[in-house]
């Protein structure tokens, strides 16, 4: 068998990061509050740390030591914090990615799969 004819990918489009300062009300406008509202746009999308789907949304990025998330001044995103539970962050540290757990989470009482998680760890 031959090797595989390389795979030509499209250029990214350059993201702007803005300081918290720089965040406008069309910015704020453009904050999808439900997934229905969310636009796809595979070239010029962005994507958020967790689902890596390119939508053509307003996303906060953690700045960790002045991190000015979506929960205000003193939030530090999940990555910030060593707790992201995504498959990227698992696997980088060395552990399996979790699927979706949500549900599974919740059936047994927890609120999120972080706290699930973390009861394992304390058994």
């Amino acid at each position: 068998m031959g090797a595989l004819p390389a795979v030509k990918r499209k250029p990214r489009a350059n993201r702007i990061i803005k300081a918290p300062l720089e965040i406008t009300e069309q910015d704020l406008i453009r904050v999808a509050v439900h997934v229905s509202d969310k636009k796809y746009d595979n070239y010029y999308g962005t994507t958020c740390h967790q689902c890596r789907q390119k939508t053509d949304d307003q996303k906060t990025i953690c700045h960790a030591d002045n991190c000015f998330g979506v929960r205000g001044q003193e939030w530090i995103c999940p990555p910030c914090r060593g707790i992201c539970n995504c498959s990227f962050c698992r696997k980088k540290a060395g552990k399996c990615s979790t699927g979706i757990l949500i549900h599974l989470a919740r059936e047994h009482g927890y609120k999120d799969v972080n706290a699930y998680l973390e009861s394992f760890r304390k058994s």
